[in-house]
């Protein structure tokens, strides 16, 4: 997936978003989480993610955690 933000606050939720990579690796049905900066000048990042499957997404998407980071970045 690709997220875009304004290019000032791109590096800003670039570290958010890496923040919550390990956290999300130890959830039940993760198997890949990553994001990487895919033009800095754009305010493009880029995020691979693999799932066991829409349960283990679903789960995920439900995380306290990710309601925060969402809340801060809307």
């Amino acid at each position: 997936g690709r997220l875009e933000t304004d290019p000032s606050l791109v590096h800003d939720l670039l570290a958010d978003l890496r923040a919550g990579i390990e956290r999300s690796l130890r959830e039940d049905g993760c198997i890949f989480y990553s994001f990487a900066l895919e033009d800095a000048k754009a305010g493009r990042i880029i995020t691979l993610q693999i799932w066991r499957d829409e349960e283990a997404l679903a789960s995920h998407l439900c995380a306290p955690e990710l309601a925060g980071l969402i809340d801060r970045w809307s």
